[in-house]
Order: C-alpha cells, then sequence, then structure tokens
C-alpha cells in the first residue's frame, strides 16, 4: 500500500452495504453483552454514495434497540467556528515557513495546478502537508458522488437528534486534530507527493476498492489493511488506531456496567473494530461476550451472505457456511419471531440458495441458522 492510499484507508475508515430490495446484504455490525447490558457496534465508513442507502437492516435494528448513540466525537462540537480554529492551530505553518519550502517545484506545479482544475482558489501555501491531503481526497469523494454527510455516523447523529436519543463523543474534535497533524512531518509530505503523482482514476479505483471491502463487510480485507498500515507505519498506526481504541475501551466498559440499564450504540469508524487490538478483540480479552448481530441460537454463526442475486421472484443467497452439517434456515422481518424456511445440508463452504418470498418483500428480512 503506497503512502498515499494508505491515507485513504485511514481517513475513511477510522474517523474523520445496503438493503437490496428487501434482503439484508453483509455488515459490520456487533452485540457485546454483560449479562442484561448489551452495547450494539457499528464499524462505520464516513462517507458515502446516496445509492448506498438504504442502510442494512442489522443497523438499523441495532439503532432501533439502543436508548443511547455514542460516536467518535460529539458531532454538536463541530461548528464553523471550531472547525476554523482548530485548522489554524494543527493545519498551518507558523512565521514564514510554507508548503513551499517541503515540496519540489514540480510538486508545488502539481498541487497548484489540481486547486485550479478543480475550482478550489488558490493555493493556500500556509497550510501543511495533512491538510491538502485530506482537501485532495475530498475532492476526489465528491466526484464520485460520495458525501460525508451520507457517512454512517452522520446518517445516525441526525436520526437521533430527530428522535431525541441522548448522544455523546468517546473523544473530542480537538483530539481528533491532533491525531491528523501529529503523524511525522517526512511522512505527510510523502502522503502528499504521492497524490500529487498519483493519476485521478488511480485514486478512483483505491477509493472503489474501498468502499467495496466495506460494503462486502469484508473483514478478512479489513484485518490485512490494518496489518498493511501497522507494517508500514507502526507511529501512526499508534496514533490513529491503538491509542485511541485504548483510550476508548474504559468508557465502552463503563457501557457494559451491570448497573447500566440503558443499552448504548456505539458507532466509530471499521478499521478500530479489527484485529489484534480492535475493539471487537479487546472486549472479549475482557470477558464480554462478543458475536455478530443479530445472534444465532445453540452458538452456530449466522450466515455470511457473499452474493445476492435477484431471478424474478426468486433470490440466490450464497453464504458461507461449516461444511457437512445441517441446518435449518429461518427468517425474520422484526428480529423476534422466527419463521422456518427450510431445511439444508452444507456439502461446500460457499452454499447458494434458491429462496422466493411466500409475499412481496417490504422490509428487511433477517436470516438465521440452527441445528434442526
Amino acid at each position: 500500500m503506497n503512502n498515499g492510499l494508505r491515507l485513504v484507508v485511514g481517513i475513511l475508515l477510522w474517523g474523520w452495504t445496503s438493503v437490496v430490495s428487501g434482503v439484508e446484504q453483509p455488515h459490520l455490525v456487533w452485540e457485546a453483552l454483560n449479562g442484561n447490558t448489551r452495547v450494539y457496534l457499528i464499524g462505520s465508513i464516513h462517507a458515502l454514495h446516496q445509492d448506498d442507502y438504504p442502510l442494512p437492516g442489522a443497523m438499523s435494528e441495532a439503532y432501533r434497540r439502543a436508548e443511547r448513540v455514542v460516536f467518535e466525537i460529539d458531532f454538536s462540537e463541530v461548528t464553523e467556528v471550531s472547525v476554523s480554529t482548530l485548522s489554524t492551530r494543527h493545519g498551518l505553518y507558523r512565521r514564514n515557513e510554507s508548503i513551499r519550502d517541503h515540496l519540489s517545484a514540480e510538486n508545488y506545479r502539481k498541487l497548484s495546478r489540481y486547486f485550479v482544475e478543480n475550482n478550489l482558489g488558490p493555493t493556500p501555501d500556509q497550510a501543511k502537508p495533512w491538510l491538502f491531503s485530506t482537501t485532495l481526497l475530498q475532492t476526489e469523494l465528491s466526484k464520485l458522488g460520495l458525501r460525508g454527510d451520507l457517512g454512517v455516523d452522520s446518517h445516525f447523529y441526525g436520526r437521533a437528534l430527530n428522535e431525541s436519543k441522548p448522544v455523546s463523543g468517546l473523544e473530542t474534535l480537538a483530539l481528533q486534530y491532533s491525531v491528523l497533524s501529529g503523524q511525522d512531518p517526512e511522512r505527510q509530505i510523502a502522503d502528499l507527493e504521492q497524490f500529487l503523482d498519483s493519476s485521478s482514476e488511480m485514486l478512483k479505483q483505491e477509493v472503489i476498492k474501498i468502499f467495496d471491502v466495506w460494503r462486502a463487510a469484508d473483514e478478512k480485507a479489513l484485518i490485512d489493511a490494518y496489518q498493511e498500515l501497522l507494517k508500514e507505519d507502526p507511529g501512526f498506526f499508534d496514533l490513529l488506531l491503538t491509542k485511541r481504541n485504548l483510550s476508548w475501551m474504559p468508557q465502552i466498559e463503563e457501557f457494559l456496567s451491570p448497573t447500566d440499564s440503558t443499552d448504548t450504540l456505539v458507532v466509530v469508524g471499521a478499521l478500530h473494530m479489527v484485529g489484534e487490538l480492535g475493539l471487537i478483540n479487546l472486549l472479549r480479552n475482557q470477558g464480554y461476550d462478543v458475536e455478530r448481530f443479530p445472534r444465532s441460537p445453540d452458538g452456530i454463526p449466522a450466515p455470511e451472505f457473499t452474493n445476492i442475486a435477484q431471478n424474478g421472484a426468486t433470490w440466490t443467497l450464497s453464504m458461507n457456511i461449516e461444511i457437512g452439517r445441517s441446518y435449518t434456515l429461518q427468517s425474520s422481518t422484526d428480529l423476534n419471531s422466527w419463521a422456518d424456511e427450510q431445511v439444508l445440508f452444507a456439502d461446500d463452504q460457499e452454499f447458494k440458495l434458491d429462496w422466493t418470498p411466500s409475499a412481496p418483500l417490504t422490509d428487511s428480512v433477517f436470516f438465521r441458522l440452527r441445528t434442526p
């Protein structure tokens, strides 16, 4: 992973899939239990396309069940004044220093040309490399119709405000600015130069790849990105993920306290969830019962759908399940009442099943497997 693309992965998945005609797509949602106390965790991505809505039903159901919602930051902190103040404090050089002092003449010309070609106004020479890189990334996302106000966290923050659910943040906006600006200055310059050297088509393909990983809830690909980031820049990895995860853990554990009867939804970037020091593993290591949501009975993992295709009224569901076992596939529209669909036997890990709804679909459908 080159430097510029490393930054793309970081910003999209740390902090800064939809229901198809009623059939539930893959999702990054977990449920942590401590007795009767529950915390739901959603692995977010911080910009989406309008076509990504509605979000997966499991996300909406976790939100519906939660009595309070917690994000990386309290979005009420994000005002024009606060962003301007923090950008000046963390994103601008002091005195007579400027970006010209750190880029070659050729790369500075590329940067200036990018600002002109994308109608971004005059090049702000006092800005530091990380601020330029985030500006360039946001510009490229907008070209693809990907908007921050459609990100998973923004969506649920808006819903919570409209429905008067309590909201809070795990950290401050100022801390996020300090994380972005805290990267080694030479690394910041390398990231920016990599962006400038990459073609728009290359950036487009890499961004699409990242979004496809999130939409497919591809945990293995997320872990691969996690490991690659750790290998390439351990210092930034520690600043970006590890330290923040560890600082969030006491708060999440407090939400899981037996004395706290309020069910909580925590929405943070997907990259925070995976890996050895991801939140899911950290919670499990502390003894909490953490499983993908919704849970399946009898300790059998829920099916992981790898593909969903429609042919007329029939849906072909491809899923990963354990070879050599018999299962009863059940469906539900509310996660309370479940109906048996059919008994199946897995002779291959990737199992394909043709399913025809008994009535036209009007809402999300959830599936689970159990032994007959």
